[in-house]
């Protein structure tokens, strides 16, 4: 019998190379560039880690950073593939909660994947407290754009459906959504600390069927909160015959965030 943790790490490893090909190259080399050979010996902890997806990702390329992985779930950290050679702290810690325990000592990096939308306004306000000695680069943070192709009846009712649910509560309050990365640009501004932002929108056709069937399940599941279930059944039959029959395209809109450490001149 599948658990609702089996559906996650099911879900994480089919969007980890849709993933990988949509992050933004341009923070990326930014970040990359900042990390100068003084500080790859010191720490970054990647939030909300998972079974290690960002972790695969950014290691090989900010090569010796001592990382630590935190994640409220044992099991997904258990079950984290990492990179050769690469030895990783893990922390079992509730980020709604002990997101400063996360942070303390003050790592050089921050980093996330995927995560940001989940949380409350006031929650991104305690990040950027919390870094002001540290780079944070959290990437991936959905933004509310989605684009289903071809047309399809009900796709708009659909749509508005994802747009509320995304606005209720997740893990630290009221959700802020597609309206997540920015937040966090203007709370991290409004501290005097420089910040970019940039798109890493998934861009889903064919090759991605598996990815497209599960995001479609999952908008279908979220939509039969607010919609008639009659109603969502229809618009679910017919995406499904539209990614059977090879036409169905899929653009999610990300984005990435990039945020330097506060100056001494700013403080």
């Amino acid at each position: 019998m599948s658990t609702p943790l089996d559906f996650e790490a099911t879900w994480l490893a089919l969007r980890e190379p849709a993933d990988a090909r949509s992050r933004n190259p341009l923070l990326e080399a930014r970040l990359r560039a900042a990390l100068d050979a003084r500080s790859r010996t010191c720490a970054a902890v990647d939030l909300g880690s998972g079974t290690g997806a960002n972790l695969r990702y950014l290691a090989p390329r900010l090569r010796g950073l001592r990382w630590t992985a935190v994640d409220r779930s044992a099991a997904h950290l258990a079950a984290a593939r990492l990179p050769p050679g690469l030895s990783v702290e893990t922390r079992v810690l509730d980020l709604a909660t002990e997101l400063e325990a996360a942070l303390t000592p003050s790592p050089k990096l921050a980093a996330a994947s995927a995560f940001l939308d989940l949380v409350s306004a006031a929650w991104v306000a305690r990040l950027v407290a919390a870094t002001e000695r540290s780079w944070v680069f959290i990437v991936l943070t959905v933004d509310g754009r989605i684009t289903l192709s071809p047309d399809l009846p009900g796709d708009e009712a659909i749509l508005s459906a994802l747009a509320r649910d995304m606005r209720t509560e997740k893990l630290a309050g009221e959700a802020l959504g597609g309206e997540a990365a920015a937040t966090l640009v203007a709370k991290a501004r409004a501290a005097g600390r420089r910040a970019w932002i940039a798109p890493s929108d998934w861009h889903l056709g064919p090759a991605d069927e598996a990815l497209q069937r599960e995001l479609l399940g999952g908008y279908a599941r979220v939509a039969r909160r607010w919609l008639p279930a009659g109603r969502v059944e229809a618009w679910y039959a017919a995406r499904r015959a539209a990614l059977e029959a090879g036409t169905s395209r899929i653009r999610v809109g990300h984005q990435d965030v990039l945020v330097a450490p506060r100056s001494k001149a700013s403080s």
